[in-house]
Order: C-alpha cells, then structure tokens, then sequence
C-alpha cells in the first residue's frame, strides 16, 4: 500500500492554520492553509507534506511575478496514483462549496481577482 494515498496516515486531520514552508534552489516560500476554507484541501495538503511527498518535487510551471507550479511526486508510481485517469480509490478528494469570497469573484484565485 502507498502510504501517500491509503491508511490511516493520510486520514489525519490537518491543522486550523499551518504554514508551510518550500525550499528551492531560488529561495524559500511559505503560505497558509486555511482549513475552514477546504478542509479536504488543507488535510491532504497537510498529510503529503508531512509525509514528504513534496520531498525533491520540482517547480514545473514558472510564470515571473504570478504563479509557480509543483506537486508532482518526483516517483512516477506515486505521481500515477494521482493522476485522475487512473481513477485510484481515494485519491481524489469530493470537490467544496466555493466560500463566498470565491463565489462573489474576490480573492478565490478565480477570474475575479
């Protein structure tokens, strides 16, 4: 069993508010995860860094002053279990309600900000 997507260790609940901090090769970064705001998110966000799935993942998408990209499980056999075609058991989390600063076009990392 892979410990990333199955068992008790990613059943864990995550933190009110963690901070989580990356290290790349161009500096660290850190932002909060707000549970309240998707507590599927934030737990699963919560168990994979925990567990160190991000362990050596690369950024992937880099656009200057906007977003960089990563999350990709540096095995390919983890990576695998997420992908959506694979249709894992428990690999994919139920999508959230959208909370009312996403749905009123404000600050949701929407087409409203």
């Amino acid at each position: 069993t892979n410990k990333y997507y199955a068992g008790e260790e990613m059943q864990r609940r995550g933190p009110d508010t963690c901070d989580y901090t990356f290290h790349t090769t161009a500096g660290s970064v850190t932002f909060r995860a707000w549970r309240a705001l998707s507590p599927h998110g934030a737990d699963r966000l919560h168990n994979l860094a925990r567990l160190g799935y991000y362990d050596g993942s690369p950024l992937y998408r880099v656009l200057p002053g906007f977003v960089a990209q990563f999350g990709v499980a540096t095995e390919p056999s983890v990576s695998a279990v997420y992908d959506w075609r694979n249709d894992v058991p428990g690999a994919i989390i139920p999508d959230e309600a959208p909370t009312l600063r996403e749905s009123n076009g404000g600050g949701g990392g929407g087409d409203g900000d």
